[in-house]
């Protein structure tokens, strides 16, 4: 095919990014989240995704033929990603989050709580540059050059850790998936923790909820804003505590819960008053979504608990488990019926489908990992190498640049959806995952997308590919950091490799526990011989539900 046919392939695979980012957006925020903060989010995640989809493999398929058409779609895609992920979600978040009741004062109240970062970062830049204008010297001309190998080099610190997760938890995902008795045990064993969790959360939005109930009447300039954070407290003690508040007790207003749409206010009344009820605003709104979330968690383990053993009854010939199931609920009875219908598939082919997924993640992993570990010592072992030296035509460099890309993406990605430790970032099902988590997750992907098309480009091993990719005429060379410059790639396996045999063989859960930190189990911990009495534990609260 010529070059056209890779020209066909890039917009189709934007195309499908797109549509994934959608779906995948919408499956995770939660209903009540507004449209422009969803755009906002949306356009991260198809930037990201599109340049490691599509912009990248189209680069190194037809890059030396384009001209300067691929650059300004760099440049656009670059400058963009840059500004979104490193200016307007970490503000958007901080706008959001804030307590106050006007949108001037959360605007600064956001610049304020962003300031700090930034001050961090601009000192530690400077410390760089120095060091930078020592060895290079400076001029005007090579600032945005430092700051794309600044934020390169960030990003190459992140990408060790996460795809060396990713690498090994990938692959093992999708095996978890081949056995449901194993799954249905995991589940089990997931209950306490679940219940823990929702204790927790339920425990300190009742702390809020009663410093609410119990302030002091506040002055004529904030009536309307107490009015409001009560209202919320209200509607928060009622759907996560069941607890109905007095009808008798006060008519109180419903102002719109919307961040933007807040009232202004004026210069009447307690400044004191004014700021501790913004406090107990923001402390309010951020408890009230963790404790929905822990509810939604426990909700659905029972819903999979009771699915999964209707799945394992079905395969031993029964189906009681169907007393399980709320078939009173629509949506719920829409939901078995479609799983009526692809039962026949699931129950003789979810084996042999999901070992064969495992399997070829494995092997993906495998190879990625052999590339990253023999391509800085001896290029010509490296299949990436060999896949773009050997110019089988623009349509199949393009696909064959693309599958590898996609798959690095999808281990690092993972990574970033389910690390937990790290909540601004993590993605949390049954569109459970508020404004702050999407923005966050949507700011770290812009932040890794091009560090991880570096590491792959140098993997490469060759100085004639890269200089005539546009990819690499828009972020320059990274020898102008130290320490993360081209020699890091030497470093960069070790890294990776270390961090995949501590996600293998779960050091990262062993020195938790040693600290005395309690770890939730995974699939493939459900049958050891410490799970037994989580197994009995969770029996009992899912019976209890």
């Amino acid at each position: 095919m010529s070059d056209g046919g890779a020209v066909a392939l890039g917009v189709a695979s934007a195309l499908a990014v797109g549509a994934w980012s959608w779906r995948t957006v919408r499956a995770y925020a939660r209903n009540d989240t507004p449209r422009k903060f969803l755009a906002v989010v949306l356009l991260a995640w198809f930037l990201g995704l599109s340049a490691l989809a599509a912009l990248l493999p189209l680069d190194l398929a037809i890059g030396q033929h384009a001209g300067g058409a691929l650059l300004v779609l760099w440049k656009l895609n670059y400058w963009t990603t840059l500004l979104l992920s490193w200016v307007i979600c970490p503000l958007l978040m901080e706008f959001w989050a804030a307590g106050e009741f006007s949108a001037k004062a959360r605007l600064v109240a956001a610049l304020r709580h962003n300031l700090r970062f930034y001050s961090v970062m601009a000192c530690v830049l400077t410390a760089v540059a120095v060091m930078v204008a020592f060895k290079h010297g400076f001029s005007l001309s090579k600032v945005s050059g430092f700051l794309i190998a600044a934020a390169n080099g960030y990003g190459m610190l992140l990408i060790m850790v996460m795809l060396g997760y990713g690498l090994v938890e990938v692959p093992r995902e999708a095996w978890s998936k081949t056995d449901p008795k194993r799954l249905l045990r995991w589940h089990y064993c997931s209950a306490p923790f679940a219940e823990s969790r929702l204790l927790d959360a339920q425990a300190d939005l009742q702390e809020v909820i009663s410093e609410v109930r119990n302030f002091p009447a506040p002055g004529s300039a904030s009536e309307a804003h107490y009015d409001t954070v009560r209202a919320l407290a209200d509607e928060a003690a009622q759907e996560c505590l069941g607890d109905i508040p007095n009808s008798g007790a006060s008519a109180h207003r419903r102002a719109p819960l919307d961040p933007i749409a807040g009232g202004g206010t004026t210069s009447d009344g307690s400044l004191l008053d004014a700021r501790r009820l913004s406090h107990l605003h923001f402390r309010l709104k951020k408890r009230a979504v963790r404790a929905q979330r822990a509810q939604y968690e426990v909700h659905h383990i029972v819903e999979q608990t009771g699915r999964l053993e209707l799945l394992i009854e079905r395969l031993e010939g029964t189906s009681s488990a169907y007393q399980r199931l709320d078939l009173a609920n629509p949506l719920e009875e829409a939901e078995v019926v479609n799983s009526e219908r692809l039962l026949a598939f699931t129950l003789r082919h979810r084996y042999t489908f999901w070992k064969a997924v495992s399997w070829f993640f494995a092997a993906c992993s495998v190879i990625v990992l052999w590339n990253e570990c023999i391509s800085p010592f001896y290029s010509e072992a490296s299949l990436f190498a060999q896949m773009v030296h050997s110019r089988p035509g623009p349509a199949l460099v393009f696909l064959l640049t693309a599958l590898p890309l996609v798959y690095m993406a999808l281990c690092v990605y993972t990574a970033l959806f389910k690390f937990k430790l790290l909540d601004a970032m993590a993605l949390h099902g049954n569109r459970q995952t508020d404004v702050y988590c999407l923005l966050g997750n949507a700011s770290y992907l812009g932040r890794l997308q091009f560090s991880l098309g570096m590491n792959y480009v140098t993997l490469l091993r060759s100085e004639d590919v890269r200089t005539r990719l546009a990819f690499h005429n828009l972020v320059g060379d990274m020898d102008i950091v130290p320490v993360l410059g081209n020699s890091f790639v030497y470093f960069l396996p070790l890294f990776i490799v270390l961090f995949g045999a501590c996600t293998y063989f779960r050091i990262f859960d062993r020195v938790l526990e040693t600290l005395g930190i309690e770890t939730h189990p995974d699939v493939g911990q459900a049958h050891s011989s410490n799970s037994d009495e989580l197994f009995a534990q969770g029996q009992q609260i899912i019976t209890r539900f």
